[in-house]
């Protein structure tokens, strides 16, 4: 029994831990300070790592390196179920950018882009099939942002997009939303935690034998229970409504023999959609040249 016990402890973590993300605070490149050739921030500590604002300053216009990020509120709803290559995208900018105590772009300035990539979410099975997006059945976007144009109508020309690695501050939903390292927006994935726990349990029943292969279902039945978002094989938003026996019975078909092969037919990733109101961190991937 200390063995079983031992392998529903180890699955139990598998769907718990979860990856910290860094977070992005938007910050002055050079608060109060005078005017410099080369303006540049560090971040503070690997823990938490704030967008760079580095700009050259001349006599008339500044240029905004690239690499610089700064945060959008989105103001077009947009989702990769149904989102076209082409489709425009606006957006609102959360902070006033400055260079050196210079505004080059004031909160509330309107951003467009375009919708570059569209992946629909998949079928579990075919994210086994190594290839770009392996182990990955969610649905991408990728979004380049274009323009800036203040309140008169002045539009400065950009080229961004959204930054690697940052998560998305979602109002109307409860998913874990990120840009992941490829720049696509998506539900963050779970598919390759789940597979390690599969794998541990699979460890499990060849020590164990055939009191293994009797109680894996029942190990597995119990954490779909837990953890619907492991019966379901994908997140599940909080406050949804589950059926304690359905989780149960999707979790046990993940213990017996070929579970994870069974999984990967039954279940399918999330489309991401994004609403007007969520915050994203977008990262210039060429120098923007303001004006003063």
């Amino acid at each position: 029994m200390n063995f079983n016990r031992q392998i529903f402890l180890a699955l139990v973590l598998c769907l718990n831990v979860q990856p910290a993300f860094s977070q992005y605070t938007i910050i002055d490149a050079n608060p109060g300070g005078q005017a410099a050739t080369t303006v540049k921030d560090t971040p503070i500590s690997s823990a938490r790592l704030y967008p760079q604002l580095e700009g050259n300053l001349q006599s008339d216009q500044v240029t905004v390196l690239q690499g610089s990020r700064f945060r959008i509120n989105l103001l077009t709803p947009v989702s990769s179920e149904t989102a076209c290559v082409g489709d425009t995208v606006k957006a609102t900018l959360v902070d006033t950018l400055t260079v050196s105590g210079i505004t080059v772009a004031n909160k509330g300035d309107i951003i467009t882009g375009q919708v570059t990539d569209v992946a629909r979410a998949e079928r579990t099975i075919k994210s086994y099939i190594p290839r770009h997006h392996f182990l990955d059945p969610e649905g991408r976007l990728a979004i380049n942002f274009l323009t800036i144009a203040n309140k008169s109508g002045q539009q400065t020309a950009i080229s961004a997009v959204l930054a690697p690695q940052t998560e998305i501050e979602c109002n109307n939903s409860t998913l874990k939303l990120i840009i992941n390292k490829g720049g696509d927006a998506e539900v963050k994935s779970i598919t390759t935690r789940y597979l390690v726990a599969d794998a541990l349990l699979a460890g499990g029943l060849v020590a164990a034998g055939p009191i293994g292969l009797a109680v894996a279902p029942a190990v597995t039945g119990i954490a779909g229970a837990i953890s619907p978002s492991y019966a379901q094989g994908h997140q599940v938003e909080a406050g949804t409504k589950q059926s304690r026996v359905k989780d149960f019975l999707l979790g046990a078909s993940r213990g017996v023999p070929g579970g994870a092969i069974v999984a990967g037919i039954t279940t399918h990733g999330e489309d991401i959609s994004l609403t007007p109101g969520d915050e994203l961190v977008i990262e210039l991937t060429q120098n923007a040249l303001f004006n003063q």
